[in-house]
C-alpha cells in the first residue's frame, strides 16, 4: 500500500484532524470466510513479487467435526493461500494463532457512514516456485567425507609445505571401515543376542545379597537384634544341651576358662569374666559357650576330617553341637569320603561367629581383638565385619554411653545400624 507523500511548499501545512470514525466488529460469523495477511517468507533478500491484479484463492482444509457447532474460528482453520502467474507459482503456509505473537487485524472504512469494520485475519506466509525449475532436482549438499576430499585438494595444490605435510600425515592415518562393512550387521546380532538375558543392575544386587556367605538375614529388620535373629546362628536344639549352671561351681576364673571349647580368646574370657560377675542371663552364657565351639572348630581347619579328634576338641559339646557344625561349615569333595572345610565354609563359619559377637557386643565390636585371637589381619576381619553390614566407626558420645566405655576410647568398632547397607558391587576398569 502506498503512503502519500506530504506536502512541503508553501508555508502552510495540511493538518491532520479526526475523522470521528466509528469502530465495529464485523457482523459475518467468526466460522466464516475472511481476510488473510500474507508475509513474504524471503522477506530479506531479494525474491520475485506478483503482479498487482494476481488472483489469489482460499481453501481451507475440511475438519473432522460433524456438527457446525463445533467449526472453529477463521483464524484458527488450516487454510491456504495459493496463485499463479505465467512464470511462477505462489503458495503460503498457515501459522497457528498461538505460534505468533502478534494478532492481525483487517479494517474496511464506509465513507458514506464513517464505520471501520474490522475482523482477524489469520498470517500466511508466502513462498513461490519458479514453473521453468519445477523439474530440476535440487543440488544436494556436499557429505563430510566429499568436503574433506575438496579441502584436501585444495591444500596439495595451494597450502603451505606444514600443511602439505599434515594432509598426507592424515591420509597416512585414515581407518579404511569399509572392510568392516560385511560384518557390521553380524556383529550387532551376535551382540544383541548375547546380551539380552543379561541381568539388571538391581536383579544383580539382589543375586550377589543372596549368594553372600553370611548367615541368613532380616531384610526388613527394624532394629540390629531382628537383622540376624539368635535361633539362625543357633538352633533351638543346640541351645538346650548347652548348661551353664557348671559355672558358677567354679572358684576362680582361670579354671571357668580352662572349660571352654577354646580357652586362648582374650576376647571370650573377658565377656566370661563380666557375665558371671554381672550374673547376666543363662542365654548370654549359652551363646558365649557356643562362640567358644565355633571359635574352636575354625582353629582345627584342616583337621576336621578326622571327626574323633574333633569330638575329644570339643568334647563339652553334645554330640548334635558337633554334627551341626560339620553340616553347616564342611563339605565332603567328590570321590572322597572326608569332610574338609573350603575356603567358602570357612567364611561364612567367620561371619556367623561374628554375627554373634554382635549379639554379645551389643551390635559394637571390636574387631582389633578378634583379629589378635584369630591369627588375622585386621583388615580381613574387618572386610567379613562390613559383609555383615557393619560400619566401621569411632564410637560417638551416645555410643560410649551406651556400652559404658570411658570418654577416650578412640578406637574404631564394628556397628551394626539400621537401615542395614551391604558393600556395594565393585565394577571392573575397562583397559585401554
Amino acid at each position: 500500500m502506498s503512503v502519500p507523500k506530504m506536502q512541503t511548499s508553501g508555508s502552510k501545512k495540511r493538518k491532520r484532524h479526526d475523522t470521528g470514525d466509528t469502530l465495529a466488529p464485523s457482523s459475518l460469523s467468526s466460522t466464516s470466510l475472511g481476510p488473510v495477511v500474507a508475509e513474504d517468507k524471503s522477506v530479506s533478500l531479494p525474491s520475485i513479487e506478483p503482479e498487482l491484479y494476481t488472483p489469489f484463492s482460499l481453501y481451507t482444509l475440511p475438519t473432522k467435526a460433524k456438527k457446525s457447532t463445533n467449526d472453529p474460528p477463521f483464524p484458527e482453520k488450516q487454510a491456504l493461500v495459493v496463485a499463479e502467474t505465467k512464470s511462477v507459482e505462489f503458495e503460503t503456509t498457515y501459522q497457528p494463532v498461538a505460534s505468533t505473537s502478534c494478532r492481525y487485524m483487517v479494517g474496511v472504512r464506509d465513507k458514506r457512514t464513517n464505520v471501520l469494520t474490522i475482523r482477524e485475519a489469520p498470517l500466511h506466509l508466502l513462498s513461490r516456485q519458479v514453473k521453468a525449475l519445477k523439474s530440476l532436482e535440487p543440488l544436494a549438499e556436499p557429505s563430510a567425507a566429499e568436503y574433506a576430499l575438496r579441502r584436501a585438494q585444495l591444500g596439495e595444490a595451494f597450502g603451505t609445505k606444514k600443511a602439505i605435510t599434515r594432509i598426507r600425515a592424515a591420509e597416512r592415518n585414515k581407518v579404511d571401515i569399509s572392510a568392516m562393512e560385511g560384518v557390521m550387521t553380524a556383529m550387532q546380532d551376535t551382540i544383541g543376542d548375547r546380551t539380552e538375558n543379561l541381568p539388571t543392575v538391581e536383579e544383580a544386587k539382589s543375586t550377589a545379597d543372596s549368594n553372600r556367605p553370611i548367615p541368613a538375614y532380616n531384610e526388613a529388620a527394624i532394629v540390629p537384634e531382628e537383622v540376624y535373629p539368635l535361633n539362625i546362628l543357633i538352633s533351638d536344639a543346640e541351645l538346650s544341651t548347652l548348661e551353664t549352671s557348671y559355672l558358677e561351681d567354679m572358684s576362680s576364673d582361670a579354671e571357668r576358662e580352662r572349660s571352654l571349647a577354646y580357652s586362648r580368646s582374650a576376647y571370650l574370657n573377658a565377656h566370661l569374666k563380666r557375665l558371671c560377675q554381672s550374673g547376666r542371663s543363662q542365654r548370654n552364657r549359652q551363646h558365649l559357650l557356643y562362640a567358644a565351639a565355633l571359635m574352636e572348630f575354625k582353629k582345627l581347619g584342616r583337621k576336621v576330617g578326622d571327626k574323633k579328634a574333633v569330638a575329644e576338641r570339643l568334647q563339652s559339646m553334645a554330640p548334635i553341637v558337633i554334627d551341626s557344625l560339620y553340616s553347616r561349615f564342611t563339605e565332603t569333595g567328590r570321590g572322597s569320603t572326608k569332610p574338609q572345610m573350603t575356603k567358602e565354609k570357612e567364611t561364612l563359619l567367620l561371619t556367623h561367629l561374628f554375627a554373634l559377637c554382635l549379639h554379645l557386643d551389643n551390635f559394637a565390636t571390636h574387631t582389633r581383638i578378634i583379629s589378635d585371637d584369630l591369627s588375622m589381619s585386621i583388615a580381613t576381619v574387618n572386610q567379613l565385619f562390613k559383609s555383615l553390614g557393619c560400619k566401621l566407626e569411632v564410637p560417638s558420645t551416645a555410643d560410649l554411653q551406651k556400652l559404658n566405655l570411658p570418654p577416650t576410647e578412640k578406637e574404631k568398632r564394628a556397628f551394626l545400624r539400621i537401615p542395614l547397607e551391604f558393600p556395594k558391587l565393585r565394577r571392573k576398569r575397562a583397559k585401554h
